[in-house]
């Protein structure tokens, strides 16, 4: 069954996403906005909108004055980046156990039935929404704020992580039989151990971002 598209701007993002995944829009690349428009023969607001959503998925950048261009990453700097935030997630999940309720655990675990059913669908995009405020509901039940807030700022500046899941299907379903085993864990109140399930998850991004340069 072919797929419905709710709007211009869902298309033309679904299309310029489809080309970036399979390499023919190529990292570095600039996209011309007057140029896709021109290509489907639509308006520049669309074009504009998608090319948005794309930003929000870590998969172009918007440069000043110059328009939009495909990520492009520094293979040292992403390693460190996850590496630093797998420690510092790790330790907020953690320091988070004795402040996560059972209403919260239920909650986590309706978010992680949901990214199951986006998994299976393919859907890395609310996939990538709702891993987000699974982790997010988490480590906000740390005492400590600062770290919390440490750990938002790092997301932000590392919008390029979220296509992994666009790049790897199976990193979707690993994920969401990782977050199980991770609950299993708070629930059982064994913080050492949910700090290094939490670590494990994250530094296992390093190897799907190692394949997705390849």
């Amino acid at each position: 069954m072919d797929k419905v598209f709710t709007t211009k701007s869902d298309y033309i993002f679904q299309e310029l996403k489809k080309r970036i995944l399979n390499g023919e829009i190529k990292p570095g690349e600039n996209i011309n906005i007057s140029k896709v428009s021109k290509a489907y023969g639509m308006s520049i607001i669309p074009v504009r909108e998608a090319i948005k959503r794309l930003e929000s998925e870590g998969l172009v950048k918007i440069i000043p004055h110059k328009g939009a261009q495909v990520i492009t990453y520094n293979a040292n700097e992403a390693r460190e980046v996850i590496v630093v935030r797998a420690i510092l997630e790790g330790f907020a999940a953690s320091s988070a156990i004795e402040n996560i309720s059972d209403e919260v655990i239920n909650k986590l675990e309706t978010l992680n039935n949901e990214m199951n059913e986006m998994a299976k669908e393919g859907n890395d995009e609310k996939f990538v929404e709702l891993n987000i405020e699974f982790h997010r509901l988490i480590y906000k039940q740390s005492p400590y704020k600062m770290l919390y807030d440490m750990i938002v700022g790092l997301w932000e500046d590392s919008a390029w992580s979220k296509s992994i899941f666009a790049r790897h299907n199976k990193k979707m379903i690993e994920s969401v039989k990782e977050h199980e085993e991770i609950l299993e864990a708070i629930k059982q109140k064994k913080s050492n151990l949910t700090e290094k399930l939490v670590r494990r998850h994250k530094i296992k991004s390093v190897e799907y971002y190692t394949e997705s340069k390849k």
